[in-house]
C-alpha cells in the first residue's frame, strides 16, 4: 500500500511539471501572432507618383509618339516655328528663344508649355507659359495662365469698346471715314444690331441713327438692294448676323472737350503676337463716329481680312 502511494505521489508530480512547463510556450505563441496582426507592412499603402494626363514629349521630334487624330501638320508647324523647326510665319517669331517645353495630347486638346529665355516682342517677353494650342479660328495659341496679351480688362469706356467692337464685327472694317463722308454702301448691319433692341428697326429710325452716328443724310436715295420691307405697312430695316472674328486690343482713352479718343493696337496673328496698325478712334459726345487716325502703320495688315475703309 505504501509503494502504490508513493507512485501516486510521483505521477502527480510529474504532471504538474509537465504543465507549468508548457504554460510560458502557449503564452509565447500567443504574443507573437498578436505581434503580426498589429504591425502590418504598409509599404504598399504609398501611391506611386502620378503623371501628367495624356501623352507627353520633351522633343518636337518625337512627335509621332502623341498619336494625333486627323491631320496636325498645321500644328506641328505652328510649334515648330517657335522650336526652330519650322520657317517662322513672321520673322519676328525668330527672336522668341526657348529653353525648356513640353507638348502634351491629352482628350483631343494639345498643350503647349514653355520658358522663353529671351525675346524680341514686347507680347511674349521672357517667362514660363501654359497654352492650348487652339483651332477654332486657324491655329493660334490661347493662353491659359498669365496672357501677356491681355492689356484692357479694365478698359475705361465700356461704351467706346462696346461700340468700335461692333463696327469691326459687322462692317469688317479697322478704320470708319471722317464724319459726314460715308460712303453709298448701307451699314444696315451695324446700325441694327447696336441701336436697336432686336433684329430690326424702322426704316425712319435707321435713317435718323445714321445720320446722327455717321452723317448719312437721313433723307438721302437708299441704294438698290439696300435690306428694308414692309411689314404692316411700316418700312422695317432687318440687321444680319455676323460670325466675323478680328484680332485687336484697347490700349489707350482719353477725353477732351466730350470727345472720346480710343487706342486699339491690331495684330496681325490670331495669337495676338505681332502688332499691325495702332489706330486711334474718335466718338463724340452722342455716340458720333468722327473719324480715324493711324498712330503707327504697320507692313503687316490686321488679322482675318479685315480692310481698311475706302469708300
Amino acid at each position: 500500500m505504501r509503494t502504490r502511494i508513493i507512485l501516486l505521489a510521483a505521477l502527480l508530480c510529474a504532471f504538474l511539471l509537465v504543465g507549468c512547463a508548457q504554460t510560458p510556450i502557449e503564452t509565447s505563441e500567443v504574443t507573437t501572432e498578436t505581434t503580426t496582426e498589429t504591425a502590418p507592412d504598409t509599404s504598399a499603402s504609398t501611391p506611386p507618383a502620378t503623371e501628367p494626363a495624356g501623352i507627353v514629349i520633351h522633343d518636337i521630334r518625337d512627335w509621332d509618339a502623341l498619336h494625333l487624330t486627323g491631320d496636325r501638320s498645321e500644328a506641328y508647324a505652328f510649334i515648330g516655328q517657335f522650336l526652330g523647326v519650322s520657317a517662322p510665319t513672321f520673322p519676328e517669331l525668330a527672336t522668341v528663344q526657348i529653353s525648356d517645353y513640353t507638348i502634351r495630347y491629352a482628350e483631343n486638346t494639345l498643350y503647349f508649355d514653355f520658358t522663353v529665355t529671351a525675346s524680341g516682342l514686347d507680347t511674349l517677353p521672357p517667362g514660363d507659359y501654359r497654352t492650348e494650342v487652339d483651332w477654332d479660328f486657324g491655329v493660334m495659341l490661347r493662353f491659359l495662365e498669365d496672357d501677356p496679351t491681355v492689356t484692357d480688362e479694365d478698359f475705361p469706356c465700356e461704351d467706346c469698346r462696346g461700340l468700335i467692337g461692333d463696327f469691326v464685327m459687322f462692317e469688317h472694317r479697322w478704320n470708319f471715314p471722317d464724319y459726314g463722308t460715308w460712303g453709298t454702301r448701307e451699314p444696315e448691319n451695324f446700325i441694327v444690331w447696336h441701336y436697336s433692341d432686336g433684329l430690326e428697326m424702322t426704316l425712319a429710325d435707321y435713317a435718323a441713327t445714321a445720320e446722327r452716328v455717321l452723317g448719312i443724310p437721313a433723307d438721302r436715295e437708299r441704294r438698290e438692294g439696300f435690306a428694308y420691307i414692309n411689314k404692316d405697312g411700316v418700312a422695317v430695316v432687318s440687321g444680319g448676323m455676323s460670325g466675323f472674328h478680328a484680332a485687336y486690343r484697347f490700349v489707350g482713352h482719353s477725353v477732351t472737350d466730350g470727345v472720346h479718343s480710343t487706342t486699339v493696337q491690331y495684330f496681325a496673328d490670331n495669337s495676338y503676337l505681332i502688332k499691325s496698325h495702332l489706330v486711334e478712334y474718335r466718338i463724340g459726345a452722342d455716340g458720333e463716329l468722327l473719324g480715324t487716325t493711324v498712330l503707327n502703320r504697320s507692313a503687316y495688315e490686321p488679322w482675318d481680312m479685315i480692310e481698311e475703309w475706302t469708300d
